[in-house]
């Protein structure tokens, strides 16, 4: 019995010194041009962007390794050169960004739980803008014919 307890002791050990206890941003842009600063920010109490940490963009790539966070936490990266921003949650586990300049709200982000609920949210939305586009065009296209055969 005491071999059994020791036995899961260590395996509780070896887990938790393997974890990582923060999160770390690693990112890609292939349109942002070197040197450009990077900024992770979050989101104050009177919804105001609040600069956490700046990193370089060298050949192609940037990273952060911010603090940890206590609970998830929505927080942004803001491009130097970029209008918009990515929008990514904050969790203890990697995050990958892959930033596109020109169209910064279509940039890829992966990572835990949380960001994997946030992107499918938002593959909904999107989908239903594009349904309602479709829908609202038909829509007028078929009110302009009932107009024209009055």
């Amino acid at each position: 019995m005491n071999k059994f307890c020791l036995l899961i002791a260590a395996a509780i050990l070896l887990i938790s010194c393997g974890s990582d206890a923060g999160f770390k941003i690693n990112g890609t842009t292939p349109d942002i041009n070197n040197g450009t600063n990077v900024f992770l920010q979050r989101i104050d109490a009177n919804n105001q962007l609040q600069n956490i940490d700046t990193t370089v963009i060298k050949e192609g790539k940037f990273s952060f390794n911010p603090e940890p966070v206590s609970a998830p936490e929505m927080m942004v990266l803001t491009f130097e050169s970029a209008r918009g921003n990515v929008i990514l949650i904050a969790e203890n586990e990697e995050i990958t960004v892959k930033a596109y300049k020109d169209s910064l709200y279509t940039s890829e982000v992966n990572g835990g739980a949380e960001m994997t609920f946030l992107n499918s949210i938002m593959t909904m939305w999107l989908h239903l803008i594009k349904r309602s586009k479709n829908y609202n065009k038909k829509g007028w296209l078929q009110c302009k014919a009932a107009t024209r055969q009055k």
